[in-house]
């Protein structure tokens, strides 16, 4: 979405360069270290707290636009020129109503707002996923494999 994407060290291929959409007024530069952490953010205009988690390799560079979160320590997170366009480093970050509201902001007016509780539907499909794998799954079998010690001698193991 951005300007370019810059990769010296080859860390994704030999292409070393790339340019972008333009979309954003942003550089991203590839580097060998992965960056992998919980976020804890707002965003920006909304005080509510919200968690993601980040994982990429690089950095981008921001020249122009706007911030669209501010993390926890206050720095600037993502980039936007519009409530239309933006982007983030921060993965999850559609669990969050705070960001629903924002990403949903310029159609007031043309939705319905409807509560709907998005952690307990996620939970009832994890239980609902949880209850088919027990149904087709020999879990006895499973918790064996789970618990074992490649120290000892070979075990085969045979679903029935």
């Amino acid at each position: 979405m951005g300007r370019e994407v810059n990769d010296p060290n080859g860390v994704e291929g030999n292409i070393l360069r790339l340019p972008g959409l333009a979309l954003l007024p942003i550089v991203t530069t590839m580097n060998a270290s992965k960056t992998t952490r919980q976020t804890k953010f707002r965003v920006v205009g909304n005080e509510e707290p919200c968690f993601g988690y980040e994982i990429h390799n690089g950095v981008t560079e921001v020249n122009g636009g706007r911030p669209l979160n501010i993390l926890d320590d206050g720095t600037p997170e993502g980039c936007r020129t519009d409530d239309r366009c933006m982007g983030t480093y921060i993965h999850g970050i559609l669990d969050n109503p705070p960001f629903i509201d924002f990403l949903l902001r310029p159609y007031l007016g043309k939705l319905t707002k409807t509560t709907f509780d998005y952690a307990a539907f996620k939970e009832e499909q994890y239980n609902k996923l949880a209850a088919h794998v027990r149904e087709h799954i020999d879990m006895d079998l499973l918790y064996r494999i789970l618990q074992y010690d490649s120290t000892e001698e070979n075990e085969t193991y045979v679903a029935e």
